[in-house]
């Protein structure tokens, strides 16, 4: 190793200790969403930031040789692409994706549109420490670099800062929007045409967009998808992999289908069938008695309490999130979660967070489940499509086919659903139904 790797290390190194020992001057923030005041004036749209950093001062720091456009540029880069990575970070979204949804994502952000200094800015946030690089792949639009936020700084709390109207506009100027035909497959058997057709009699309101509170980043792909909706390309379509209905609506931020109009008036009620795959998880249990437990916990008000008997100190949603590891995750090492130890780390799949709460209840099947041979992102992809194929044969086919034959308005969303208020009951009486025939257990709907 060359004398100047050796002192580039060496000063990298310093960095980072600074950085470590400046970080335990601030307290962790629990939750570490800070309450923040929103002002008349302002919109519902809002930035996450770190509490502790200050981009503009961080702009005059980082750039004090360069012209105070650049700065200010530097600082918009910051609230609109941290924001985002922040969100990402707080979600307890479930981040195992087919190819369908990877292949169909619209990207929420566009680095080089944001500013043709992306680069710089990334260069510093990086060596700063603030900005983590995750991966590189390929994507439709070419080589995509994956970021991350470092969590020290999220775990010093978390506040919101709201656009103003103008600075509304200028994120909305900024959407990349992609002209794109309509995806829709030629080919859709007569249940997704019969979908396609209640999208057609549904509305969004481009007021009721602009009047959501929503962070900036998921308003962005918001936007977009919106505005393709509205004018009548759906992206409808069966996935190859996974055999579920994939549609612009099944894509967007969860607050599209809270815009979605019915015949330009009725909103949808949503319905989801909670810890969806376990049902058909029921098959790969061998012991009668796990078996037994495992369908009164799927039928209880929370199944994923129910499973780990209710275990203290464990924020539900760490549980849920941790759940999608034991699963689908590798059988070598995964991640741990914030209810494991305040930070991300790896660790040995046995000690994932769900897998010593359920694993105590459930040894048999906790066993089972450890050594299947997941230990690469091909068996993970093939193992949860596998599961999804079951679930879609439900909740696309079985309940699609017979909400249509009984005239109730239907859609599909993955492991849940929208349907009318009037409609509600009997979708869900079909739901159940359909359960039971697939797999012999009762769901727990939860209405959104």
């Amino acid at each position: 190793m060359s004398e100047n790797i050796k002192k580039n290390l060496k000063q990298k190194l310093e960095k980072i200790r600074a950085q470590k020992k400046w970080l335990k001057n601030f307290p962790d923030q629990n939750p570490v969403l800070v309450q923040s005041k929103k002002e008349k004036h302002k919109t519902g749209v809002y930035f996450l930031k770190p509490y502790i950093l200050d981009y503009r001062c961080m702009a005059e720091t980082l750039l004090k040789d360069r012209n105070k456009t650049i700065k200010q540029n530097f600082v918009w880069y910051c609230l609109v692409f941290l924001s985002t990575l922040v969100e990402k970070s707080l979600s307890d979204e479930d981040e195992i994706l087919s190819d369908e949804e990877k292949e169909t994502q619209i990207y929420s952000l566009n680095l080089k549109k944001l500013n043709r200094n992306y680069s710089l800015f990334n260069e510093l946030l990086l060596k700063e420490g603030i900005l983590e690089f995750i991966d590189q792949y390929d994507a439709d639009e070419g080589k995509c670099i994956s970021y991350g936020i470092c969590t020290d700084f999220i775990f010093k709390g978390v506040c919101r800062e709201y656009l103003s109207k103008n600075e509304l506009k200028r994120l909305i100027n900024g959407v990349r929007l992609q002209n794109l035909p309509d995806k829709t497959s030629v080919n859709n058997p007569d249940v997704v045409k019969k979908f396609i057709g209640t999208l057609g009699k549904t509305k969004i309101n481009k007021t009721d967009l602009l009047k959501l509170e929503i962070e900036a980043g998921r308003f962005v792909t918001l936007y977009r998808y919106a505005l393709r909706f509205m004018s009548g390309k759906y992206d409808a379509k069966i996935g190859k992999n996974d055999g579920r209905c994939h549609a612009n609506y099944t894509y967007a931020p969860s607050e599209f289908r809270s815009l979605m109009r019915y015949g330009g008036k009725q909103a949808f009620v949503e319905g989801d069938v909670a810890a969806c795959h376990f049902h058909f998880l029921l098959d790969e249990m061998a012991d009668p008695d796990e078996r037994s437990a495992m369908l009164a916990d799927l039928a209880a008000t929370d199944p994923y309490l129910a499973m780990c008997d209710h275990p203290s100190g464990v924020k539900r949603a760490d549980l849920k999130q941790s759940s999608h590891i034991f699963k689908f995750g590798s059988r070598g090492d995964v991640r741990m979660f914030v209810s494991d130890d305040k930070a991300t780390k790896i660790v040995p799949y046995r000690k994932g967070l769900f897998y010593r709460h359920i694993s105590a209840k459930y040894p048999h099947f906790a066993e089972d489940m450890a050594r299947k041979r997941i230990t690469h992102k091909i068996h993970k992809k093939e193992y949860a499509c596998a599961l999804m194929k079951r679930e879609a044969g439900v909740m696309v086919h079985a309940v699609g086919e017979r909400c249509a034959a009984e005239g109730l308005i239907y859609l599909p969303v993955h492991d849940g659903f929208l349907t009318l208020p009037r409609h509600y009951d009997q979708v869900c009486e079909i739901v159940s139904e359909a359960y039971r025939a697939a797999s012999g257990s009762v769901p727990r709907i939860r209405r959104k």
